[in-house]
């Protein structure tokens, strides 16, 4: 945000940029490229071959069209150019004179294939062209581009030039190949970038390349820098051996049976946050929240298998969803999940699952159980509480939720108690409302979203379970009346906590 700067305080930099370019005639929009003569040649085996022929009396000549490609010869093995080691690729005949001539031993930069190789991906098998405009127009720009940072001032800015030049003359309708850039992170060992040159490389043999490629992806977003280290590995590894290890045991005709209760329900509408979560970070790039998620949702099936013999629907369920969301990261586990639970076909050829049940608001959700969860650890903590008998969980009143959606939506602020002080309802219940509502008022800006009664009670019965399981104690949850000590303490996404 900007400070000091007069009418453009509190602004960030883009928007304080539009301001500027709106206020001030002198001021116009400018970008600058930092794209250089481009060397392309180098001295390498893997580039491609340059055609042409140095003749003695001609001098540089094109190889003609007829005779292209140009084909490379078996690699040698070399301290120098490679192909100038290799007489049968260097020695050949002048295509004007047909005297004696020498193929030039340079190679392209590779970067000019990367610069249009994405064209030729789309019709790899077109012999007269070097791709399909029509496809390329059709299926062109290209939604996220990968890459590190080190190429944003070349490879970038050459597939741009690339692309702008096959549009100028006429190949493309397409004058911008990317719609949106993601800079991956580095590899960190040691707090040193991981390369070749310093000798720190960990090659994913070594641990395998699911467990490699499901590290990398859960250490961090994928635009920042993160650090290799064993122990951390070993976590992916850990997941890997926890999932497919579920499955097998499902598999082998673990006991299970067919009604449903609530616990049942509220692991129901757990698989199904996890598939609108897990659905919305791969959308985002955001894969270690992903991680996270089918790491969360697997600790929670083992907890469910343990607490009570699993319903049948919910457990296999809950079992072929991580199956198809840990695939994108780890192809052959949820390839072996996916064949152990007898799906139909490939994991990767099904269709991404979907939530069987409403959950736009299961963030909202998943963190009244959490909080409510907490708040019961550090009662029993601070209390001394070892092993409580009975927890009630007691909601607050309607009233309180009406009043609290008032607050918040109200745009006037100095006479919002007295707007809910007119209804006859509240003014039945007297001082507790007016005394809420004046609270609330100065915490506005603050309330955050909570649910209706109806879905809180709701989520809470479902998720009482959780806490039997974890203090091992007969757990209870009711709403409060309108009045009296329950009510008083209880508040809308905030249950009042009696533990004995």
């Amino acid at each position: 945000m900007l400070t000091g700067s007069g009418d453009l305080d509190g602004l960030d930099s883009p928007a304080a940029r539009e301001r500027l370019l709106a206020d001030l005639d002198a001021a116009s929009p400018d970008t600058t490229y930092r794209l250089r003569d481009w060397l392309i040649s180098r001295q390498r085996y893997w580039g491609t071959p340059i055609p042409v022929v140095h003749c003695g009396d001609c001098g540089p000549v094109l190889v003609p069209e007829s005779e292209l490609p140009i084909e490379l010869p078996e690699y040698v093995q070399t301290t120098g150019n490679p192909l100038a080691e290799s007489a049968a690729f260097v020695e050949t005949t002048c295509p004007e004179c047909g005297g004696p001539a020498e193929r030039e031993t340079d190679t392209m930069d590779t970067f000019v294939d990367s610069s249009w190789y994405f064209l030729r991906f789309l019709s790899p098998h077109r012999d007269d062209a070097p791709f399909d405009s029509e496809r390329a127009n059709d299926w062109l720009p290209v939604d996220v581009y990968v890459g590190g940072e080190e190429h944003a001032v070349l490879h970038l800015l050459y597939i741009r030039f690339f692309t702008r030049a096959l549009a100028d003359v006429g190949l493309l309708d397409v004058r911008e190949p990317v719609r949106q850039l993601i800079n991956q992170g580095t590899v960190l060992h040691s707090g040193e970038k991981m390369s070749k040159t310093k000798g720190n490389v960990v090659s994913p043999h070594e641990y395998g390349a699911e467990t490699t490629r499901l590290f990398v992806l859960s250490a961090a977003h994928p635009e920042q820098d993160f650090e290799w280290t064993a122990r951390s590995v070993s976590t992916a590894y850990d997941l890997q051996q926890q999932l497919f290890g579920m499955t097998q045991s499902f598999v082998e005709r673990a006991a299970v049976r067919d009604e449903r209760e609530s616990h049942d329900e509220y692991v129901a509408r757990e698989v199904d946050r996890t598939v609108a979560a897990v659905t919305d970070h791969y959308e985002r790039f955001r894969f270690h929240r992903a991680v996270s998620e089918i790491r969360t949702l697997a600790d929670l099936l083992g907890q469910y298998r343990e607490y009570d013999t699993p319903n049948e629907q919910v457990y296999r369920r809950g079992l072929r969803v991580l199956a198809r969301v840990v695939a994108p990261m780890a192809p052959f586990l949820g390839e072996e999940m996916w064949n152990l639970l007898r799906g139909d076909g490939p994991v990767t050829t099904t269709r991404w699952p979907e939530p069987e049940s409403t959950v736009d608001r299961y963030d909202v959700e998943r963190s009244l159980v959490e909080t409510l969860r907490d708040d019961v650890r550090e009662i029993c903590d601070v209390a001394g509480i070892q092993d409580p008998a009975r927890i009630e969980v007691v909601l607050a009143p309607d009233w309180k939720f009406e009043v609290r959606e008032v607050v918040r939506d109200s745009d006037d602020t100095e006479a919002v108690v007295g707007t809910i002080m007119d209804d006859e309802s509240m003014r039945a219940i007297g001082e507790p409302v007016q005394q809420y509502a004046t609270t609330l008022q100065s915490e506005r800006r603050e309330l955050q979203p909570v649910l209706s009664p109806a879905d809180e009670l709701a989520v809470l019965r479902r998720a009482a379970w959780l806490l039997g399981d974890e203090f091992g104690a007969e757990v209870t949850v009711r709403q409060a009346d309108d009045t009296g000590e329950s009510a008083t303490k209880a508040d809308p996404g905030k249950p009042a906590l009696y533990i004995e």
